[in-house]
């Protein structure tokens, strides 16, 4: 077997850390936008079971008679 030239295999070296760290690089914007794109769907979630909540107490203050609702703040929560 011949033996290879020390400076083709320090080439071949450079090119593979090279191309082994953009593989890392681009794994990492991946994770990210992952963990990015999990956390918004999370906060659309929690911002839909707000809306849902929000609208169940309105629908619960509608059916307070009006001498109970002048003791409620008048400051509004939504």
């Amino acid at each position: 077997m011949q033996k290879v030239p020390d400076t083709i295999v320090e080439e071949v070296l450079t090119e593979l850390s090279a191309a082994t760290a953009d593989l890392v690089k681009s794994a990492t914007i991946a994770v990210s936008r992952i963990v990015l794109r999990s956390r918004l769907s999370a906060a659309i979630s929690d911002a839909g079971k707000a809306e849902r909540a929000a609208e169940e107490l309105r629908a619960a203050a509608s059916i307070v008679p009006n001498h109970e609702q002048a003791d409620l703040p008048s400051e509004s929560i939504v």
